[in-house]
């Protein structure tokens, strides 16, 4: 069979055929990778296909981990300078994390300093002064934990002393948002909703119909794709909806 000349539809209708058999007779999808790199609906590993992207999350999620990028590069960042403590991802996560790497750190490197001072004012104070800074430092860390979770260091990474979002993060990020069915019949309406999407734009020809703006949304150039859509939802309405039409008769 050779995919390239197959029809949209029946790319989908054998898309879902494979879903099904997958999810059946529990087959190692990656040997069938090849195949379905020209199939419009493509299982992951998981036999589930993605179906859109939740862009409310998408964009909540991305605006916290630039604001995190930020405070760690700058208040966060000052903060470890302050105290004359070397400024590490290793040692960044440990603070978010609350974990106990930091704190022994600061505490070696004090105990050294005092070790080197012989006279006991001088210990007093330096050690007073080591301590005020801790307290100034742990309020900076408190107010990063309280305005960022840690799962934000799932996306980030550190690159020349700095903390980074970078591409990488950011297709991790789509990927987190990403929203998968693996129901046979929500795959099926979704394959449906495709087909309709290029029947839409064969009957319209990319004028933008706002009467489908709930179901369809709309590329730069005016051509129809699926908004994201909860299919067992949308399900559901379908058949209660036929339900109620079925008792009419």
């Amino acid at each position: 069979m050779e995919l390239s000349k197959l029809s949209n539809e029946e790319k989908g209708n054998l898309a879902i055929e494979l879903v099904k058999s997958l999810k059946s007779d529990g087959a190692d999808i990656s040997t069938l990778k090849d195949e379905l790199l020209s199939v419009d609906l493509k299982p992951d590993d998981s036999g589930r296909v993605r179906s859109g992207t939740n862009r409310i999350k998408l964009g909540q999620l991305e605006n916290d981990i630039r604001r995190a990028v930020e405070f760690i590069n700058g208040p966060l960042h000052s903060a470890f300078d302050s105290l004359g403590v070397e400024f590490s991802f290793e040692l960044v996560k440990d603070v978010f994390s609350g974990g106990s790497k930091f704190g022994e750190l600061f505490n070696s490197k004090l105990h050294k300093d005092l070790s080197l001072m012989s006279i006991p004012a001088s210990r007093t104070l330096i050690e007073n002064s080591a301590r005020d800074g801790l307290q100034e430092f742990n309020n900076v860390v408190s107010d990063g934990r309280s305005r960022f979770g840690y799962s934000v260091f799932d996306f980030i990474t550190f690159e020349d002393g700095s903390a980074v979002f970078s591409d990488d993060g950011m297709n991790h990020l789509q990927d987190e948002c990403g929203i998968f069915l693996s129901d046979p019949e929500e795959i099926s309406l979704y394959s449906a909703h495709l087909k309709a999407c290029d029947a839409l734009n064969d009957l319209f020809g990319g004028y933008a119909r706002m009467d489908w703006h709930k179901i369809f949304d709309f590329e730069k150039d005016g051509t129809f794709k699926p908004s994201p859509v909860y299919y067992d939802v949308l399900l559901n309405g379908i058949k209660n909806a036929k339900g109620k039409n079925d008792g009419k008769d």
